[in-house]
């Protein structure tokens, strides 16, 4: 998980930890905004998404508008041909050479109307298109706003460990997956992130923490974090292992992280340990690789073979496609996660069986 720390630290065990200590690592929380402010941020962004979505309705009648004008362009164009014959009188009777004209210039009215209709079309696209754009920026910053509301609200892993005596659920991943696990980019108005569905799919367990990103300036939605002084966090970790009800790790390679899976395979009973898999092949297998030497089993290869293969499809939590939980010998199975509520009451099941 530190990326930028040594993982031969001699861990320090939390028991051992002073007093003084616990005044640090409150010093190293991210500050947090009062009632007020946390409301402000939330109402703006409210208000935004709000006229985003007017925006979005009025685009959306815009665009009906041009789609409308251009197939009544088209239609007049097309009855202004077959009305229009030509002028040419020879050999005809008066009453047929003023029918002729008279379809003559009703196929010109309808042509003329037509390329009104086109026109009128071509100036509302442009607009059309401004609307979107605006109805997309509000509400994606009106997003932005309303998360950053919540954020500025979170509670610590400290606060919530202090009032919730269950066993915790700890949370190992790398550093640099936060970005991923924090992303709500569905029709830019999704605001579970992937590691809130995952807090919600835990927390009924017990309370979903984490070691927090050092310098982080606002905490992340989801796992509540604990922030530690540098030379103290693999005894932090050693000391929420102890205590976890379930280890969720989420698949990476960097040093700080394979240490942590190093304590977990050689300190944790294997059904104690749930472990997601992402979408993404090359960082599973390099993953794969690198703990090989740690798993007593093997763990399953990433297969793309087959259309009825779990590893494939639109479901999955986010970037996580799926998760690997453990038998007593460490015989590894996998599981395909369904989509969005699905996928947090399989991640639920599986915690608990």
């Amino acid at each position: 998980m530190m990326t930028d720390r040594k993982a031969g630290t001699k861990p320090e065990s939390m028991h051992s930890q002073s007093a003084g200590t616990s005044d640090l690592t409150l010093a190293l929380e991210p500050k947090r905004g009062n009632a007020t402010t946390q409301a402000s941020w939330k109402v703006f962004g409210g208000c935004l998404i709000g006229l985003g979505a007017l925006f979005l309705s009025a685009g959306i009648g815009l665009g009906f508008g041009v789609f409308v004008d251009q197939a009544v362009a088209a239609g007049f164009i097309y009855l202004g041909k077959i009305c229009m014959p030509g002028l040419s009188t020879k050999n005809s009777s008066g009453r047929h050479a003023v029918a002729q004209v008279a379809r003559f210039l009703l196929g010109l009215y309808l042509i003329a109307g037509g390329v009104i209709n086109l026109l009128k079309a071509a100036l509302t696209g442009p607009v059309f298109f401004l609307v979107l754009l605006a109805a997309s920026l509000l509400l994606y910053y009106g997003k932005i706003a309303y998360v950053r509301g919540r954020r500025l609200g979170v509670r610590s892993a400290t606060e919530l460990l202090a009032s919730d005596a269950r066993d915790p659920v700890l949370y190992l991943r790398p550093f640099q997956e936060d970005g991923q696990a924090a992303k709500r980019n569905e029709l830019f108005v999704r605001f579970a992130s992937e590691e809130e569905q995952l807090a919600k799919a835990m927390n009924p367990i017990g309370p979903f923490v984490c070691v927090g990103r050092p310098g982080e300036k606002l905490s992340e939605l989801g796992a509540a974090r604990m922030y530690v002084p540098n030379e103290q966090w693999q005894g932090t970790v050693s000391g929420l292992m102890d205590r976890a009800r379930l280890v969720v790790l989420r698949a990476g390679w960097t040093e700080g992280f394979l240490w942590e899976v190093q304590q977990v395979t050689q300190c944790l009973s294997p059904r104690k340990l749930l472990l997601l898999v992402t979408k993404n092949r090359e960082d599973y297998e390099a993953f794969r690789k690198m703990s090989q030497s740690y798993f007593p089993r093997p763990l399953p290869e990433y297969d793309e073979t087959g259309r009825s293969s779990h590893w494939r499809g639109r479901g999955g939590l986010g970037s996580v496609r799926g998760f690997i939980c453990f038998d007593e010998d460490w015989t590894a199975h996998y599981t395909n996660l369904d989509k969005g509520q699905a996928a947090v009451l399989a991640l639920s099941r599986a915690a608990v069986r």
